[in-house]
């Protein structure tokens, strides 16, 4: 049987990644598991459909403590086996915020540095102990932008190399707990991520918090023609999640399931 814990927060690609870790790992190797998984909004509808899946759908915020707590109590209290703990915790929360270091407000920083470096923190450093009972495995889900930055993103960069370093960290501390730690790259992807930076009223928003000597430096149309190519980039080379995950099937079994040792 397995129980899953989700909290509501980001990507569509739930109902796909759920399927699959349901469908795709032996059934053998779910017996009596319990895997964590933030970020996926979506899944409240598929959790009513899909009874026999055994899934929780739970709201959290992950940059909150008290409420990253609340969560382990629910979680520990839900365990089908006390002693056996959590099998996996997926970190797949995260946020985007585009814009260039002097006209994007420090907010977007601290959001992004909140949901994508501190939220991992908390909800790793607080399931701990249910991950040491398992000897499970960490999956963070970082990105290529952890590797490479790019112009008008260095916010999310700087968030994402982040989660490349705590995640190299962090394998050599829990290697002696039996706790691995597993990144996933995805690329540019088609997914609500982008939604927020992305949508037309953004061109506005920045713009109206600029100063009169920026305006005259960049001027509108530097701003409107920065969000048009964004649109462009994302239409052109954004994967279709769904695709990605199928087409990906041994990544997923390697991070999560038996064979992530």
């Amino acid at each position: 049987m397995l129980w899953t814990i989700i909290y509501l927060l980001g990507a569509y690609v739930a109902y796909w990644l759920v399927s699959y870790v349901v469908h795709r790992i032996p059934a053998s190797d779910l017996s009596n598991k319990t895997v964590v998984i933030t970020g996926l909004r979506a899944l409240q509808q598929t959790a009513e459909s899909q009874p026999t899946w055994k899934l929780h759908v739970f709201a959290l915020d992950v940059t909150n403590v008290e409420s990253v707590e609340r969560f382990y109590s629910h979680v520990e209290k839900a365990l089908p086996d006390k002693q056996a703990g959590v099998w996996a915790l997926v970190n797949n929360a995260g946020v985007l915020r585009g814009g260039n270091l002097e006209t994007q407000p420090l907010s977007a920083w601290t959001l992004q540095l909140n949901v994508n470096v501190f939220g991992i923190a908390a909800m790793t450093k607080t399931f701990l102990p249910l991950l040491r009972r398992a000897k499970g495995r960490i999956i963070n889900v970082a990105s290529v932008a952890g590797r490479l930055g790019t112009p008008g993103t260095s916010s999310y960069n700087a968030s994402k190399f982040a989660v490349e370093g705590l995640s190299d960290a962090w394998r050599r501390e829990l290697a002696i707990w039996g706790i691995d730690v597993v990144i996933i790259e995805p690329g540019i992807m088609k997914t609500p991520l982008w939604d927020q930076p992305l949508k037309d009223a953004e061109v506005d928003s920045v713009w109206g918090t600029l100063t009169a000597e920026q305006q005259q430096l960049y001027g509108r149309e530097y701003f409107a023609e920065c969000y048009v190519a964004g649109k462009e980039l994302v239409d052109t080379i954004g994967g279709n999640p769904m695709m990605v995950v199928v087409r990906r099937r041994a990544t997923i079994e390697h991070a999560s399931g038996s064979c992530a040792r």
